[in-house]
């Protein structure tokens, strides 16, 4: 996607620091935006529900989506690498639990309720942190 943008058009952003969601591509052909999402489910959904949903409502002066968070505690160690993560939990009871099989498999997200962010800079979230759980829409059980 991002050769056939930058040959019709104009590249804009190749790639976010940010998992899931690195091979992102906006561009713009004949004043027309193009976004490139990335091709496993997991990825696409995410980057669309965090970045091109928000970016498509602010340019249609739409209200923006109130997201729905709570406070839960982590049940189990969770390792990241060193790139900004969204990463898929399922909520069971107040404790959350990595619903992350893979960004290719779509039952990632659905058997997850929401995502935890994780910094860039930490390398590792221990079990038993309390985090900020991101429900998905309408997720809340």
């Amino acid at each position: 996607m991002y050769d056939i943008i930058e040959e019709q058009g104009t590249v804009l952003v190749h790639g976010l620091n940010f998992k899931p969601g690195k091979p992102v591509v906006l561009g713009m052909i004949n004043e027309v935006p193009i976004v490139a999402l990335p091709g496993h489910p997991t990825s696409s959904l995410t980057v669309f529900y965090e970045f091109i949903m928000p970016l498509i409502r602010r340019n249609l002066d739409a209200p923006m989506a109130k997201k729905q968070t709570i406070n839960a505690v982590l049940g189990e160690d969770v390792i990241s690498g060193n790139r900004h993560e969204l990463l898929a939990v399922r909520l069971e009871g107040r404790e959350v639990f990595s619903a992350s099989r893979s960004s290719a498999a779509i039952t990632t997200l659905a058997y997850a309720d929401g995502f935890i962010e994780i910094p860039a800079d930490v390398p590792m979230v221990k079990k038993g942190m309390e985090v900020e759980l991101t429900l998905f829409e309408g997720a809340f059980k």
